[in-house]
């Protein structure tokens, strides 16, 4: 329809927001994978499921910030700062919106969360959880190092460090790739 149209570049105008028109004119998308993926999985749930992605990500956005700021802060700090995430107009707005703000940030704070016990588990739950934040904002890559960062904080000795950054990079990886292949594919 659009290359029917009497102006040039006509089927530019009719892309809607997020996509971009192929070579073969087709229209791709130019966000990320992540938020989309995580919204198929929840159609696989029910036909809500996709609707719900943002509020659970803003319950979990909270839940994570008490488990984040308790070890690290104290009990009541954690309980205050979750409280504040889930006063925020910002949070609550954004947790009913298809966007990728609050499972972004949900994402990045469960795996610094995870990450501060510093147990090989917890390094590779640590690495799952920044794999599935890079799927969601491949743009805050270089955020890896923080959860790595809070993993190494509590390690003993080097060989268990060198055990847990492979577990981190293992779990992480495929976050990366993942952009990679659909970037690539699209």
């Amino acid at each position: 329809f659009a290359s029917t149209l009497p102006w040039p570049n006509a089927s530019q105008s009719l892309t809607p927001l997020g996509y971009r028109v192929a070579a073969d004119g087709a229209m791709v998308p130019t966000y990320a994978p992540g938020v989309p993926l995580l919204m198929a999985l929840g159609r696989q749930v029910g036909a809500c499921g996709p609707y719900l992605v943002g509020p659970i990500c803003g319950a979990l956005l909270v839940l994570f910030t008490f488990q984040l700021g308790r070890p690290v802060f104290g009990a009541a700090a954690a309980t205050i700062a979750a409280i504040l995430v889930a006063c925020s107009p910002v949070v609550v707005f954004m947790s009913l919106v298809p966007m990728a703000d609050v499972p972004a940030a949900a994402f990045w704070v469960g795996a610094l969360a995870i990450a501060v016990g510093g147990s090989a588990p917890r390094a590779f739950a640590a690495g799952i959880l920044t794999a599935i934040a890079i799927l969601i904002r491949p743009n805050l890559v270089p955020l890896a190092v923080f959860p790595w960062l809070m993993v190494m904080v509590r390690t003993p000795g080097w060989r268990d460090r060198v055990i847990r950054t492979a577990l981190f990079a293992i779990a992480t990886i495929p976050g990366a790739v993942g952009v990679v292949w659909v970037n690539n594919t699209l």
